[in-house]
């Protein structure tokens, strides 16, 4: 088993940290695993992505030619990865912000929009736990009966934060396995 994830999105929008919670998830659930940020050179409002590769067998190399899965926060992470998912792969985009043409969407990998900004402006009044919905999305997509590993890498990465933030990401987690 492997899985080659592609997450892109601006700046500020918790892509890298999407990608490292996904990795250290599968870490923890004793997968070998690459993950390989890269951002430009803006704080906020550049772009950001990152790979995530885990496999139950040693991984040669951390470059995703062909993902298996692509996992898009806005219409320019869209345009750019498109062609890199696999026939059969799996796209999941952020409908509040990606326009999916209709050609595109028979084409071949399957589609699932998640309005993954709406749903954190109607659920918490800002768009910051967006990437945590998105996350409880994929999991609920690939990998249901992994939430709860999901959430001791939450814990882990937020324990010195406080039970309030550790909180808010379970219930955006939630939001999005649910959704």
């Amino acid at each position: 088993m492997q899985e080659r994830i592609i997450i892109s999105g601006y700046g500020g929008q918790g892509i890298l940290s999407a990608g490292l919670l996904i990795a250290e998830t599968s870490a923890l659930l004793g997968y070998e695993v690459t993950y390989f940020p890269s951002y430009g050179a803006e704080m906020r409002g550049g772009s950001a992505n990152c790979s995530i590769i885990f496999s139950d067998k040693k991984i040669s190399s951390a470059v995703i030619p062909q993902a298996d899965t692509l996992i898009l926060f806005n219409q320019a992470s869209f345009e750019k990865y498109i062609g890199k998912v696999q026939k059969n792969g799996l796209v999941i985009v952020n409908s509040s912000a990606i326009t999916v043409p209709d050609e595109i969407l028979t084409s071949g990998p399957a589609f699932v929009r998640v309005p993954v900004d709406n749903l954190a402006m109607e659920s918490f009044g800002k768009t910051k736990v967006a990437n945590m919905i998105m996350i409880g999305a994929y999991f609920k997509i690939k990998a249901y009966d992994k939430l709860d590993a999901l959430k001791k890498s939450i814990t882990e990465k937020f324990k010195t934060k406080g039970d309030a933030l550790i909180n808010i990401n379970f219930q955006a987690v939630d939001l999005g396995f649910a959704y």
